[in-house]
């Protein structure tokens, strides 16, 4: 057993999800609007209804679908299982994963916990509620700790905090000032990293050898700042990712770079198989 959550450890991660904070803040706008209007229909139609009918669907995602988790390893892969009313349990292969998405919620970070999504090549399974978007979900709450320990039962020998991540230069940070310490980009033998984001950090991370395309984006904006942004594709239904407000020519730079490294991880995963 790789990672075990406690029901504590999934109720709080639930509790301090934006999704929770976005649904109640949704419920002020009939309950102001009962209140100015002096019609309380408004909030019993409008607001208490419509938020019971979507707290439950939360709750029965986050919390009910996701009880019980277990991470274990097996000959097939990771096998994740799940579930308090109903166990539902899929292996993840990890010689398919893709890429990796660690992200961060502006709560979670009060109390040092992560989530973390793989993209599985043709992967198409779905759960019992018919959301297929779990079918990438590999922890859905973690400490640092535990993500270590999954982020190294996918690709043994990934440290990611060991990568040095080169932050976007100083004239862009009042594009994103928020978010300007966390944007940046870093990269190893194995695999690129991007990370962007303030509200919800995200950290996207692909091998070389799984990297489709990579491109470089730069608007009238970026052009008078002299940065630009660079896109990574790979078959990824999270959205690929992106390095934000590079410097223009470290940008280009990088994106020569990075289709050389790429060919080589394919030519050697391609000789290593063969040899195999």
């Amino acid at each position: 057993m790789l990672v075990r959550l406690n029901p504590g450890e999934i109720i709080l991660g639930a509790l301090l999800s934006l999704e929770l904070v976005f649904l109640l803040a949704a419920f002020g706008i009939p309950l102001v609007a009962s209140l100015v209007l002096d019609q309380p229909w408004i909030l019993i139609g409008g607001g208490l209804l419509p938020l019971a009918f979507a707290l439950w669907g939360y709750l029965a995602k986050r919390v009910i679908g996701q009880f019980n988790y277990t991470l274990a390893q097996t000959p097939g892969g990771l096998r994740v299982a799940r579930g308090l009313t109903t166990l539902a349990s899929q292996t993840v292969p990890t010689h398919r994963v893709q890429a990796i998405q660690v992200t961060q919620p502006v709560l979670w970070r009060l109390i040092g916990r992560y989530r973390i999504d793989v993209t599985v090549l043709g992967s198409v399974e779905v759960d019992s509620s018919g959301d297929t978007s779990t079918a990438t979900l590999l922890l859905p709450v973690g400490t640092a700790a535990q993500v270590r320990v999954a982020l190294d039962a996918v690709w043994p020998g990934l440290r990611l905090d060991a990568i040095a991540i080169t932050p976007s230069p100083r004239r862009a940070r009042w594009l994103e000032p928020l978010a300007a310490a966390w944007n940046g980009h870093g990269f190893d033998d194995q695999v690129l990293v991007a990370r962007h984001g303030w509200f919800q950090r995200r950290e996207f991370v692909v091998p070389h050898a799984r990297l489709q395309s990579i491109a470089l984006h730069q608007g009238p904006i970026d052009r008078r700042v002299g940065i630009a942004t660079v896109a990574l594709h790979t078959s990824n239904p999270l959205g690929g990712g992106r390095i934000v407000h590079m410097d223009a020519a470290s940008a280009r730079s990088l994106v020569l770079d990075e289709m050389v490294r790429a060919r080589t991880a394919r030519t050697d995963e391609l000789l290593t198989r063969r040899a195999t």
